[in-house]
């Protein structure tokens, strides 16, 4: 079921792409912060603990001939894990799919405000020295401010701010296309 619910969002994806009055406006790359991943980031007494993400990857889109609103194929990685002498080894990844819509309530020549929203798919996975599980869960992301600053033409920097499944604080950089 889960598997089915993750393909009918990739479906939706392509089929809302194919469908639209869409132009490739830019790709960004992006980390956050803030993700359900960074809880994991404490002091564990001098033990090895690492946590790697979210990192993000996507195409941004202008729709519906209209400069307002954009949307976004998001890709994102993170990773966990911990090697201690009391618990022992455990290892979390997880792969997003995520498709967004966003409204640009400031532009300027040099400054973009929006918001926005998506909804997509995650791959969990974990595994320890006893057990594993993979897992396809369905996730929500809110984004209540976003800010875009170019620098030129072709090179800008980005942050967000919003809460879900992709992090609280979103910092990165993209490349226009057009």
């Amino acid at each position: 079921m889960r598997k089915n619910v993750f393909l009918l969002m990739i479906l939706f994806t392509v089929q809302f792409a194919q469908a639209q009055e869409m132009e490739l406006n830019n790709i960004y790359f992006g980390y956050s912060f803030g993700s359900s991943f960074s809880k994991y980031n404490n002091d564990m007494g001098g033990n090895t603990f690492t946590v790697l993400g979210p990192i993000h990857i996507g195409l941004g889109f202008g729709l519906f001939r209209q400069e307002r609103w954009s949307g976004a194929i998001d890709i994102s990685y993170a990773k966990a894990s911990y090697d201690g002498n009391v618990v022992g080894f455990y290892e979390m990844s997880e792969y997003d799919l995520f498709t967004k819509l966003n409204y640009h309530w400031y532009m300027s020549e040099k400054i973009d405000g929006y918001s926005g929203a998506g909804v997509g798919g995650y791959l969990f996975r974990y595994y320890d020295n006893f057990s594993s599980k993979n897992e396809n869960k369905v996730g929500f992301q809110l984004n209540v401010l976003g800010c875009r600053f170019l620098i030129n033409n072709t090179f800008g920097l980005y942050s967000e701010v919003g809460f879900g499944r992709q992090g609280n604080f979103t910092i990165g950089m993209f490349l226009n296309s057009r």
